[in-house]
């Protein structure tokens, strides 16, 4: 058995591996058969949730465990932020976020998922109604949604063969609380329903991954839509779309929204983003937030924003530059002769552009400009008492400092 589990390590994707420790046993686990097999490659990562009075004694068991296997350890504390998706979903997020930082360009990430977890996603994707992809299940050579590189190596070596490992070994692993907790989906899935369904179908683990091979092999599909690069991020075309057959527009919206929420979409997922953005009415502006990413309809595009957080003004005098958390860098000629404060436009506000005899509203501006609705807050305007004299460096006033210059921050937009 513990042969097994060690060829299962042959032909990692880089020559440097950096693994997700949790402290759990299947982690802990790989974590010694890796330093076994390709000592001095290996570093782990730990990625301190806070969601449990237990969070620190985890962190504090990889860090020894790490220091007795002379293995170089990265702590990662997160905050996780509600969502509406649940706690599973909003720390899965969380956790692969600090994850993509933590991970080196040269560097692929590894985890610790098993069989078990491979019949849990299959079986939890099928009654949430997915589509072929979502049956393939987690595939061993990946990305996450952040573009990390990922390797699952013990994706068809079963708990009982880790179990069998970890007691050869006399590994010390901590037990998470939260994984004997069935209101977690797949924890009820471990404990309630794979075991009855394994009552009368014993291989049914081996069956459910097999199915996800399966369904990994099989042919793309024909029909994909390229996303459009806009001036406000990658979009997903929707007059393409609407040229598809049905089965084929889901099929693609199911891809492109695996991409960009991490996870493969339910059926009623996709109900949901083609019912209220994709078919809402002209002059309308949906939102749909899944998994922490906010679905947007802007003219004939869908996109797909993080978290927009509002923006904080500032003061610019006396220098020719001013940097925003968030907005960007703006540069002039000639530093301002009186502060300017730059923020958001308020509501009726109006400029008069250079070599115009009549001011014009902000709002009719944008609109021309085809600014979407989420972003209209976000363009920066410079004012000198009650006058705005700039928006952004799209159309400024005579007041403007010469050689007026926007460039926006990277995220600015928020596209994923």
């Amino acid at each position: 058995m513990i042969d097994v589990l060690t060829q299962a390590l042959h032909d990692p994707p880089a020559e440097k591996l950096i693994l997700a420790l949790s402290g759990g046993r299947d982690s802990v686990s790989l974590l010694h058969a890796l330093q076994v097999r390709y000592p001095g490659r290996i570093s782990a990562v730990h990625i301190h949730h806070g969601l449990q009075a237990a969070a620190d004694d985890f962190a504090a068991h990889c860090a020894q465990l790490c220091a007795a296997w002379q293995v170089p350890l990265q702590l990662q504390r997160v905050r996780v932020h509600p969502s509406g998706a649940g706690m599973e979903a909003d720390a899965r997020g969380a956790r692969y976020a600090a994850l993509a930082q933590a991970v080196p360009e040269d560097t692929v990430l590894v985890t610790a998922h098993h069989a078990g977890d491979q019949a849990e996603t299959v079986l939890m994707r099928v009654l949430r109604g997915t589509g072929p992809n979502g049956l393939a299940g987690m595939r061993r050579h990946g990305k996450t949604v952040s573009g990390t590189p990922l390797w699952r190596p013990w994706l068809s070596i079963t708990p009982q063969q880790i179990a069998d490992y970890a007691t050869a070994h006399a590994l010390r692993w901590i037990d998470d609380p939260h994984n004997a907790d069935p209101t977690f989906t797949r924890v009820w899935l471990r404990q309630r329903l794979m075991p009855e369904i394994e009552n009368r179908y014993p291989a049914a683990q081996a069956a459910l991954g097999r199915l996800a091979e399966l369904m990994a092999e099989r042919k793309p599909p024909t029909v994909t839509l390229v996303e459009r690069q806009t001036e406000w991020g990658p979009c997903w075309p929707l007059d393409a779309a609407a040229h598809l057959v049905e089965t084929d527009r889901h099929d693609a919206l199911r891809n492109w929204l695996r991409e960009r929420i991490g996870q493969v979409p339910s059926a009623a997922m996709l109900t949901q983003v083609e019912r209220e953005v994709m078919h809402a009415g002209e002059g309308r502006h949906p939102a749909v937030r899944i998994h922490g990413v906010t679905l947007r309809r802007h003219r004939q595009g869908l996109y797909a924003t993080d978290e927009l957080l509002p923006l904080a003004e500032g003061v610019w005098t006396a220098t020719t530059s001013i940097e925003l958390s968030g907005w960007g860098r703006l540069t002039a000629d000639v530093a301002p002769q009186s502060p300017l404060i730059v923020r958001a436009s308020g509501l009726g506000e109006r400029i008069k552009p250079r070599g115009s005899a009549h001011h014009q509203r902000i709002t009719t501006l944008l609109q021309a400009r085809g600014v979407p609705s989420w972003l209209r807050a976000r363009v920066p305007v410079l004012v000198r008492g009650d006058e705005v004299v700039a928006l952004a460096d799209w159309v400024v006033s005579s007041d403007a400092p010469p050689g007026l210059q926007w460039q926006p921050a990277p995220g600015w937009a928020g596209s994923r």
